[in-house]
């Protein structure tokens, strides 16, 4: 995944008012999500950008379960 991608979900997800101001965006260390695009993209748009420290799965537990849930009652 590339950070424009995650950039044209997080525009997209904007537009449609999914995103409120001075939101809180949360994701894992990845690359695409620690870039100088995104932070920039972030500052822009009022986001606040927070990631979960390394070696702990806990923070994103919850989010995880939701999608799994998601994916068995919408493609099932």
């Amino acid at each position: 995944m590339k950070t424009e991608l995650v950039i044209k979900a997080l525009d997209i997800a904007k537009d449609n008012g999914f995103i409120a101001l001075n939101a809180i965006f949360h994701s894992d260390r990845g690359s695409q999500y620690t870039s100088k695009k995104l932070e920039e993209w972030a500052i822009v748009n009022n986001v606040r950008l927070s990631v979960g420290k390394t070696g702990v799965c806990w923070d994103n537990a919850v989010a995880e379960s939701f999608f799994q849930y998601l994916r068995m009652k919408c493609f099932i």
